[in-house]
């Protein structure tokens, strides 16, 4: 078999192209062009899809039955529905009808041999279409022409002209209306486009049929979701990684959520900067009709407003996130303040020293009063924020009928947005935490793992959240830091662009978010889109994949791409394997703070399934509790 990349020199030296049909210039989005017929007769007879249909088996025997009693070189599709019994004529044409239709939307250009059209366009040759196929020359001309295939010479069509390839007969009538012209016949049967056109002395040019370039899918998945996928590659690693499999669980996310806010008449829907913001392009992409909006947000702008309301600094930290080691002026950032604009240093307090929690701080008889200080102290810019935050909401209306939308894992920020209203609102999550300290106490769920459900895949999941939630993010401003009252207008106010829109990252990022929402645009103008639910394991299934056993080249296309936190200045930057033998604490601090599989694979330089042993060993944990 030639490499498709030849193709352009034999254009070049022929002046008639011939270009087969399916598999050649058309895919289908179904993986077997049987699975056709299930989506017939599902809309036929208006029922729910279901997957290898007896209607499936009739029609395909009337197929053959067909063939064994025609003369003709070629049947139709008439002759196909003759030989079907059960249906009356007028259910025969309204399935013959239905079945045309569906052949026009599963069609999709082959990406890959649309440019060698074009090319043969371009370079003024004499291009014709040549196929064996029972379907009516009408909804041929129709999938051509939707595809993009215009302008060609002439359509030469079994049905049609009831000649074929197969026999040779359609070769031999190319050659008599393009006499004394070198032709190429390009196509993926290897005995009707192969032989038989080298037969009739037409060059032929062999285009492999098992065009396979998913890398996360596996056959666990829904081969009808995975080869629709696999239609919408295109070539590009993380336009592709977006596709395949941010996209799905954005769609399966989407679909769950609006049945959702439905089921509990929600009345406005609140998406989360900025995490939401690709959760909102991608609902917004379904349910265009349904008002939403865009709530400015961050961790920080939300919580200090609600700071002054603890009694005390241990219970505002039992309800905000901290890394794992931590120093005193990062306690005071994430109370708001700064250290050099506050309260006096006694002298004999280390500013750099690191602490295990902020347990471990407040049993300290000096950096307990220092820090008790600090809270008095910012408890005074707590009031302050929290009344221009609660202006900002107000005018928003966000009220008891609200819900929030955002990444999720424990609750804080809603817990945080409720007390600044002081009101009780919805929220819903890619995922709740099962330690979650608002179990029951605050209206909130999760769509891949809420609290005690699906704990398997909340541990799939944590051993590449950073992952994860780099996915998520947006970049187009920096994270909201709080609101200010300039001259009387109240304003946001953001930090630094985190990710300026000429890195590697920003680039990265932004092509995995265009995948993504392609992939929620081609599945919604889709039929696939009314017949197939994406269930939660469906569309969470490529990513887990990803996360859980990832390729070398997986990791080095994600090294690329960096994320700033409070612990590590790039992402996936790793320290080498005798550093962490020598520094233990340290490779536990960066493993949990990082892609677990990538991590090991990146030091070790072998892959073992280090992920899942940990969700293995965190499920039995917890079933001994």
């Amino acid at each position: 078999m030639k490499k498709i990349s030849k193709l352009n020199d034999y254009i070049n030296k022929n002046n008639v192209i011939s270009f087969d049909i399916f598999d050649t210039l058309i895919k289908r989005d179904v993986p077997n062009p049987h699975d056709t017929f299930d989506f017939v007769i599902s809309k036929f007879l208006n029922k729910p899809f279901e997957r290898n249909s007896n209607f499936r088996k009739v029609r395909v025997n009337a197929e053959n039955v067909a063939r064994q009693k025609s003369s003709r070189n070629e049947i139709t599709i008439e002759d196909i529905y003759e030989n079907i019994e059960g249906f009356n004529s007028e259910e025969k044409e309204r399935l013959i009808k239905l079945e045309c239709e569906f052949e026009e939307k599963f069609c999709k250009r082959n990406v890959d041999l649309k440019k060698y059209y074009d090319l043969s366009i371009y370079l003024n040759k004499k291009v014709i279409i040549t196929s064996d196929m029972y379907l009516p020359k009408k909804t041929i001309e129709n999938i051509l022409k939707s595809n993009g295939f215009k302008n060609y010479d002439k359509l030469f069509l079994s049905s049609d002209m009831q000649l074929t390839k197969s026999s040779g007969q359609l070769f031999e009538l190319i050659n008599k209306e393009f006499p004394n012209e070198k032709k190429l016949h390009i196509g993926d049967n290897f005995k009707s486009d192969i032989l038989n056109a080298k037969k009739n002395k037409i060059n032929p040019f062999y285009i492999k049929k098992d065009n396979y370039k998913l890398s996360f899918s596996s056959r666990k998945d829904n081969d009808i979701i995975s080869n629709f996928i696999n239609n919408g590659l295109n070539g590009d690693y993380y336009h592709d990684f977006g596709y395949e499999c941010l996209g799905p669980l954005l769609l399966s996310f989407s679909k769950w959520l609006n049945g959702e806010i439905e089921k509990n008449g929600v009345g406005k829907l609140f998406f989360l900067a900025r995490d939401g913001k690709i959760m909102k392009d991608a609902y917004e992409i379904l349910y265009s009709d349904r008002k939403i909006q865009y709530l400015l947000a961050s961790r920080r702008a939300y919580t200090i407003p609600s700071l002054f309301k603890y009694k005390n600094v241990k219970s505002f930290f039992d309800h905000t996130f901290t890394s794992n080691y931590i120093t005193i002026p990062y306690v005071a950032h994430k109370m708001g303040i700064s250290i050099n604009d506050s309260i006096p240093i006694p002298e004999d307090l280390d500013m750099n020293k690191k602490y295990k929690d902020i347990d471990e701080i407040l049993s300290k008889d000096l950096e307990r009063n220092y820090i008790i200080d600090l809270f008095n102290f910012a408890k005074k810019n707590s009031k302050k924020e929290n009344a221009l935050m609660k202006d900002y909401l107000y005018r928003n209306k966000v009220d008891e009928n609200s819900a929030i939308v955002d990444i999720g894992w424990f609750g804080n920020m809603q817990n945080a947005l409720q007390s600044i209203v002081e009101k009780k609102i919805n929220g819903y999550y890619l995922g709740v935490n099962d330690e979650t300290p608002y179990s029951g106490a605050q209206k909130m769920k999760g769509f891949l793992f809420d609290q005690n459900i699906n704990l398997k895949r909340q541990y799939e999941i944590r051993t590449f959240i950073g992952i994860l939630e780099m996915l998520f993010s947006r970049y187009d401003k920096g994270s909201l830091i709080k609101f200010i009252d300039s001259n009387g207008v109240i304003l946001p106010l953001y930090k630094n662009k985190e990710y300026e829109s000429e890195t590697l990252s920003f680039s990265c990022l932004s092509k995995i978010h265009e995948g993504a929402l392609a992939f929620v645009k081609d599945y919604k103008t889709s039929s696939l889109f009314d017949y197939i639910d994406i269930s939660s394991e469906e569309g969470s299934s490529r990513l887990i994949h990803f996360g859980l056993r990832p390729r070398k080249k997986d990791i080095n296309m994600f090294s690329s791409i960096h994320k700033k936190n409070d612990i590590r200045n790039e992402f996936l930057h790793y320290r080498n394997f005798w550093y962490y033998l020598i520094h233990p604490r340290v490779f536990n601090d960066d493993l949990q703070s990082s892609w677990f599989s990538g991590f090991i694979y990146e030091i070790i330089g072998i892959k073992i399934p280090f992920s899942d042993c940990y969700v293995n060993w965190k499920l039995k944990k917890r079933r001994k509790i």
